[in-house]
């Protein structure tokens, strides 16, 4: 995927995650991120998956939100294209790499993996 093209994506054809567990911010670290994203714009894109209505966030909800706050137009995105199955093990794991997660977060995250999982490692093997 390193030859991959950032696309720059109007904030309206973005949506959230469906279900997504992960609702809990840490105040510092939302306001240094959005201090952040005022000084120097959005440095790491988003990775989106394309749906029947938009866009879906995989990676990049903070960052969306504080675009959609600071009023900006366009982000900039990786759009990939994954079955459901796929985006789901994707977002998930994107997001246990955060350092910051609730124990419950966790727990519906891993949850949601497993749920699944199972099916896309079945898909994966045939």
């Amino acid at each position: 995927m390193s030859n991959e093209k950032i696309e720059y994506l109007n904030l309206e054809m973005l949506h959230p995650f469906e279900n997504n567990p992960f609702q809990s911010v840490d105040e510092s670290e939302y306001d240094e991120l959005r201090d952040s994203v005022m000084e120097f714009g959005i440095i790491t894109p988003l990775i989106v998956n394309k749906s029947d209505n938009g866009y879906e966030i995989i990676s990049g909800h903070r960052r969306w939100q504080i675009a959609k706050e600071l009023n900006l137009d366009v982000v900039p995105v990786y759009v990939r294209e994954f079955s459901k199955e796929e985006a789901v093990i994707n977002f998930v794991d994107y997001n246990l790499s955060r350092e910051k997660i609730l124990p419950s977060e966790k727990a519906r995250a891993y949850k949601m993996k497993h749920d699944h999982g199972s099916l896309f490692i079945i898909l994966y093997n045939m």
